[in-house]
């Protein structure tokens, strides 16, 4: 796996456009809700806000977490991908999540512990 990290930093050290971590990274108020469920701190939630655009009401998180809670809990590489990144100043390439999404679940916890620590 110490070719796909490698990878990764080769491919964002060549990029020839710096991108923002806002335009990588999706904002949603479902995560803001979630956030505020496991009681984030006020500068979190401040921050998450001010890049959200607004702060939801807490109606709007309660209708939102009711909604998302399901039977299902093998998560999806998407949302482990999002945990592990989540406040990292690390960002993977579109290449390096494909790679990710591609492996077992056992492979890419391992690589995600090894990449964001």
């Amino acid at each position: 796996m110490s070719v796909l990290f490698t990878a990764a930093l080769f491919s964002m050290s060549v990029q020839t456009k710096p991108v923002t971590v806002e335009q990588q990274y999706q904002y949603s108020n479902q995560e803001y809700c979630t956030l505020v469920r496991q009681d984030a701190s006020k500068q979190l939630l401040s921050a998450y806000a001010d890049k959200l655009g607004f702060v939801p009401a807490k109606a709007e998180c309660k209708a939102l977490l009711s909604a998302s809670k399901s039977p299902v809990t093998e998560t999806s590489a998407e949302q482990q991908i999002r945990e592990f990144s989540r406040g990292s100043i690390r960002k993977l390439t579109p290449s390096v999540i494909q790679q990710l999404k591609a492996m077992s679940e056992e492979e890419r916890l391992a690589e995600l512990q090894r990449i964001f620590g």
